[in-house]
């Protein structure tokens, strides 16, 4: 059987990661002693490297950007928006390395919506609260009843600083990407139903 694992981040960029990241290895790790697996995370760097004795491909765009510029700020919001160009990459690796399940640890619910598409037997690994909480608790004031506008305050008060050139534009980012949490949440809920048979979700704690 060949396994394909999907991560958010692998060593060595994986840093600041918590326990997600730590047991994740640990899974591919005794995993790939029975079984070939091979991973795919982001594109921290050119060429693949190895992970012990498994393959990494670098291939997804970089999902967690400094927003240091407009054009970071905006293509973030295109790869947290969109499934489709993740999706043609996965499938072309399936067909690539005849693949039979696969296993994603992700917080990018159009990564997750991709994977799920292509049909295989797919677990979705659920560590973080990000599914429930885009900030995932990390405001000290978080006492208030959930609602989209308290949502949306929490998150403004809460995010980090932009630089000059976007900060202005801040409050409108934060709108749409409020907007598009909910909105991605209800999608990905729609996609793991309507594949239930071959979707099997898996929540962790960290």
């Amino acid at each position: 059987m060949n396994i394909l694992f999907i991560l958010d981040a692998v060593a060595p960029y994986d840093k600041g990661g918590g326990g997600a990241r730590i047991s994740s290895s640990l899974i591919v790790k005794y995993v790939s002693k029975s079984y070939k697996c091979l991973i795919l995370t982001q594109k921290f760097q050119k060429k693949s490297w190895k992970l012990g004795n498994v393959n990494v491909y670098p291939t997804f765009p970089y999902y967690f950007p400094k927003f240091d510029s407009l054009k970071d700020t905006i293509l973030h919001g295109v790869h947290s928006t969109f499934s489709f160009p993740y999706y043609f990459k996965i499938k072309d690796f399936l067909k690539t390395h005849d693949i039979d399940l696969i296993h994603i640890e992700s917080n990018n619910i159009p990564l997750i919506r991709a994977a799920i598409a292509t049909n295989k037997p797919i677990v979705i690994d659920v560590r973080d609260t990000y599914f429930t909480c885009p900030i995932m608790f990390k405001n000290i004031n978080h006492k208030h009843k959930h609602s989209f506008i308290n949502c949306f305050l929490c998150r403004l008060q809460s995010e980090t600083k932009r630089s000059p050139a976007t900060e202005i534009l801040r409050p409108v980012f934060v709108i749409y990407e409020s907007i598009n949490h909910k909105i991605q949440g209800i999608l990905l809920k729609n996609c793991i139903n309507k594949n239930s048979s071959k979707a099997v979700v898996v929540a962790l704690s960290n």
